[in-house]
């Protein structure tokens, strides 16, 4: 039998930078001025060796962290101004609905973890959703 593969936590090598350079990488990587290949050949002269590809792969994960808070923020001020204007404005199902639509999003691309997923942690989310909607029903 084949072992399987386990998705583990992205490790690179800006992991193991101290925090002055990583910090110096993040003010260079926030001037659009420095190529990632003046980056990284800055970061290997202070004495950290790192590629430029290593340099525009934590980029990418800035910017995608990035842009999922500024979606979060734009998301949560539509529901406080919402709550604002109607005072029978249902923010506990808005923001169910928001985390739904998450969720609906890691479960579209997350297939292969689901289809391996032990049954009863399967029962355990099916009997959580039912709470949520029985508690919600309720209030």
């Amino acid at each position: 039998m084949t072992k399987e593969r386990q998705r583990n936590r992205i490790k690179s090598r800006v992991d193991e930078l101290p925090e002055e350079i990583r910090q110096l990488l993040d003010d260079r990587l926030a001037d659009v001025n420095f190529t990632y290949h003046e980056i990284a050949d800055e970061i290997t002269e202070l004495g950290y060796e790192i590629s430029k590809s290593s340099v525009g792969r934590y980029a990418l994960r800035q910017n995608a962290v990035v842009q999922r808070m500024k979606e979060v923020a734009e998301q949560t001020r539509i529901i406080v101004d919402a709550a604002k204007k109607n005072n029978n404005f249902d923010a506990i199902g808005a923001t169910t609905s928001m985390l739904t639509i998450g969720l609906a999003q890691k479960i579209a691309t997350a297939q292969e973890e689901i289809e391996n997923m032990p049954i009863e942690k399967a029962a355990r989310i099916v009997v959580a959703l039912e709470r949520s909607a029985v508690y919600k029903e309720k209030v």
